[in-house]
Order: structure tokens, then C-alpha cells, then sequence
């Protein structure tokens, strides 16, 4: 199917709705339209239909969605965290806790570590960006 500007429509899928689901108010809309190859306008359409929000509530990820905007694997943040470089803050979650990562913890590990650490210097910059501006 094709509009007026002769642009296929690409149907959503499972999965997609999934993601938003789970990276709306934790990701901004530019870097989640690139994870999906999608318009940061057909995103801010979705999320409306799906009743979600992409407002950022807090200066916090947990650790898995910090791995995921930063583009490294989740372990390597673990790493990180486990080694001491990276401070975080145990929220209370299910069973146990979670780690979470605050913008100003963030930042003092990025500008100790950003020279030695060679996952951080292949890291996603668009999130880089984000996560040290704001």
C-alpha cells in the first residue's frame, strides 16, 4: 500500500510493539526510530495509538536499558558496575534489586573512564549525547 507521496506503508509487527512497549519513557523517539528503521514521526504515531508515553520520567536506567541505548552488551555494563567504575543505585524490584544508573553517576564514569575503556569509545554517540546533555 502505498499515499500520496508514494511511500510504502510498513505494517507494524509483534515484535515492534513489543519494543515500544518496553523502551517508551526509557529511550528518546529519534533513537528508537533508528532501532526500528522507522520515521521518528511514524514512532510518535504508534506510541499514541498503543496508548504509551515517551516522556523520559527520571535521570535513571536500569542497567539493561542503559546496555541497549548505549548499543554494548548488557554484561559489559555489568562489568562495569561489578568492577566499581560505574556507580549505581539498587532499586527494590520482584525478589531482589535492580541496578540503576543515574545521569550524574553516568557522567563521572564516562569522563574517568572514556579514554581507557574501549567499549565506551565504540558506544552509540547519538545516546552518548543524550545521556551526558540531557
Amino acid at each position: 500500500m502505498t499515499d500520496s507521496k508514494n511511500r510504502t506503508k510498513k505494517n507494524w509487527t509483534k515484535e515492534e510493539d513489543a519494543f515500544l512497549e518496553l523502551k517508551a519513557g526509557a529511550m528518546p523517539a529519534d533513537l528508537i526510530a533508528k532501532h526500528l528503521h522507522r520515521s521518528v514521526h511514524s514512532v510518535y504515531w504508534r506510541i499514541h495509538h498503543l496508548g504509551l508515553s515517551l516522556t523520559i520520567e527520571s535521570d535513571n536506567w536500569p542497567a539493561n536499558n542503559l546496555a541497549d541505548l548505549l548499543k554494548v552488551p548488557t554484561r559489559t555494563v555489568h562489568w562495569w558496575i561489578n568492577s566499581k567504575k560505574l556507580k549505581t543505585n539498587q532499586i527494590k524490584s520482584g525478589r531482589g534489586f535492580r541496578h540503576h544508573v543515574s545521569r550524574k553517576n553516568f557522567k563521572a564514569f564516562y569522563f574517568k573512564y572514556r579514554d581507557t575503556l574501549p567499549t565506551l569509545q565504540k558506544a552509540n554517540p547519538d545516546a552518548l549525547e543524550f545521556i551526558l546533555n540531557g
